[in-house]
């Protein structure tokens, strides 16, 4: 028997997007589903256009202080209140067919999983990989690295493509199909120290500090990420990009990554979040790596956070010359 399926997904200001969702979703077929839908005081209309067509929709209400962390935190509250077996976390802009949850769901039973997260493919391109689940490489710094990112399916390692899912570390919270008593045992997200940023990564993380480890599909189904607003950005990045390539070659690589991460993310009304997401995850869950330099990390992020610090308002390469010569 199908299990009862909660989709809580989080919405704001996006109408067209959000409804063109919602009328995919509810096409799934082979899936017993009850839809949450989190408003955050959106201004177009969303939520009365959302019940005008698809009025079995649950609406939970959630404050612009949410954001996605404490939205979905509501929405799956309410869902676990109103006995849903499982919850599928998944954005309004992902674009699936009409077997997505009820074949996540066939898989998630097959393999006896307590967490699934669905591939990730393009959706411009389809067949190159966003993500079949993500990893920390703590020896480089780098954090939150998507697995077989820019991957042809067809170049993937044959013991990969012979497997119905594969376990990995963690996962973006895109089209991920979780057991309550995942959550009845470790929480909800943690919205006090991610507020925005990586409490899925985090989540599924604690579940497997915890005994719960998570996996992600090879094959069907794959959910395509619409990444127009992340080209956008790379576009943006590129100028600050090639500052990097050109800044000092004595100055350490590592702290030009952990610089890097912030660029994406100055001037962002919820950059303030950024790091101290990362102080927490690198605190929490650092591993492997030279432990002097993750403790030196978490005093730059201090640093950056301080609100009347100049590496706030200087370029990118400025910054790290006064680091490198103690100005800072």
């Amino acid at each position: 028997m199908p299990s009862k399926i909660a989709v809580v997904t989080p919405v704001r200001n996006r109408r067209e997007k959000s409804l063109r969702f919602l009328e995919v979703l509810y096409s799934q077929i082979n899936v017993d589903l009850s839809v949450y839908i989190v408003d955050s005081n959106s201004t177009d209309g969303t939520a009365d256009g959302i019940l005008e067509k698809y009025p079995t929709t649950t609406i939970v209400q959630a404050t612009d202080d949410d954001y996605w962390t404490g939205a979905t935190n509501r929405g799956i509250q309410q869902a676990l209140d109103e006995g849903a077996d499982k919850i599928l976390t998944i954005n309004d802009d992902a674009i699936i067919d009409n077997s997505f949850v009820g074949e996540l769901d066939r898989l998630s039973n097959k393999y006896s999983t307590m967490i699934l997260a669905a591939r990730q493919d393009f959706e411009h391109d389809r067949g190159l990989i966003w993500s079949i689940g993500a990893y920390h490489d703590w020896n480089k710094m780098n954090l939150f690295q998507l697995r077989f990112h820019n991957m042809r399916f067809e170049a993937l390692p044959q013991e990969v493509k012979d497997r119905d899912i594969i376990e990995v570390d963690f996962a973006a919270g895109n089209g991920v199909l979780i057991n309550r008593a995942v959550f009845e045992r470790i929480g909800l997200y943690d919205e006090a120290n991610y507020p925005h940023y990586h409490a899925d990564s985090e989540f599924l993380l604690r579940a497997r500090a915890n005994g719960i480890p998570s996996y992600a599909t090879v094959h069907a189904p794959i959910l395509y990420n619409d990444i127009s607003d992340h080209l956008r950005k790379h576009a943006q990045d590129e100028q600050a990009r090639r500052e990097i390539q050109s800044s000092p070659p004595s100055e350490p690589d590592r702290l030009r990554l952990l610089l890097e991460s912030y660029l994406a993310l100055r001037g962002s009304i919820k950059s303030n979040f950024y790091g101290p997401t990362v102080k927490h995850h690198i605190c929490n869950y650092g591993g492997g790596g030279d432990v002097e330099y993750l403790r030196n990390s978490v005093i730059l992020l201090d640093q950056l956070l301080e609100a009347d610090s100049p590496l706030r308002s200087v370029s990118l390469g400025t910054a790290i010359k006064w680091l490198k010569e103690g100005v800072v």
